[in-house]
């Protein structure tokens, strides 16, 4: 029973990373598929995905107060709702692609996962050192991308409104990010598209359907997004309810800082995963 815990936490990381740098804290995520609901209004009523995406950074800050931001530092808290699991969870992240997360409880022990800008890879005790390949290798590469949805147009193709649906008490569009190809790449799993749902009154994403994939198969996650709070500017969410594998986690973030004085070494390869590298 521990080990599966360890493989979700796992996974969560994965989700905690894609959200963290945006919604998200991921990264990120009911029937826990990316379903599409049907839509409230004929396609030519609805704006494009791009106007969409535009009204969402307009109305987190701006591109402007986004671009003053180079580095971020985060402390969150990981709930096992039901499970009586917490990890406390610490990120740093800076552009373009640079994360390392570390993960922490006494029943999992130490959780780290991270991205170079090239290696994306994870150690745990149960696991070791590991360094991703093919797909996952792509998907958290693109996925540790710095506020990702604000810079959505150098990582997805396109961004495309489909429709309206409701997430609880608020009516939003929904659009669909796909992902850019990468040359070399043909697995379908590397190229899940995204799908946000983004209010129609206050422009913020409220939730995001999405898969990750991990050695063992697709998990398919809705996460939903609350408590906005200003930080340096920008609107960042601070409460990520995220239901995977028939089960529901919960991020609160309790501390946020922008353009620290990162170390040197912050995002360097431990030495048991540069040692995988080099082999």
């Amino acid at each position: 029973m521990k080990i599966m815990k360890i493989n979700d936490v796992k996974s969560i990381c994965r989700v905690t990373a894609l959200l963290a740098v945006v919604v998200v804290a991921t990264v990120a995520a009911s029937t826990l598929t990316a379903q599409e609901p049907e839509s409230a209004a004929p396609p030519s009523d609805l704006p494009t995905g791009k106007q969409v995406m535009d009204r969402y950074i307009e109305a987190c800050g701006g591109e402007e107060a986004f671009g003053a931001i180079k580095n971020r530092y985060s402390e969150s808290t990981l709930e096992f709702v039901g499970q009586g699991i917490k990890l406390e969870i610490k990120t740093w992240a800076t552009r373009p692609n640079l994360i390392y997360i570390l993960m922490e409880s006494d029943i999992t022990g130490k959780v780290e996962k991270g991205c170079n800008g090239e290696v994306f890879w994870e150690s745990s005790l149960m696991s070791g050192p590991v360094v991703h390949e093919g797909v996952q290798h792509v998907m958290g590469v693109r996925d540790s991308t710095f506020e990702r949805f604000v810079n959505w147009s150098d990582i997805y193709e396109t961004a495309e409104c489909v429709g309206m649906t409701e997430v609880g008490d608020h009516n939003c569009y929904e659009v669909v990010l796909t992902p850019k190809e990468i040359e070399g790449m043909e697995e379908e799993g590397a190229y899940h598209p995204v799908h946000l749902f983004v209010d129609d009154t206050d422009w913020l994403i409220r939730k995001m359907n999405s898969a990750i994939e991990i050695p063992a198969g697709t998990i398919d996650v809705e996460a939903l997004a609350g408590d906005y709070q200003e930080v340096d500017g920008v609107l960042l969410a601070h409460r990520l309810q995220m239901n995977m594998l028939g089960q529901q986690r919960l991020v609160t973030t309790e501390k946020t800082e922008h353009n620290i004085d990162m170390p040197e070494d912050r995002f360097a390869l431990p030495e048991d995963v540069q040692k995988l590298v080099d082999k």
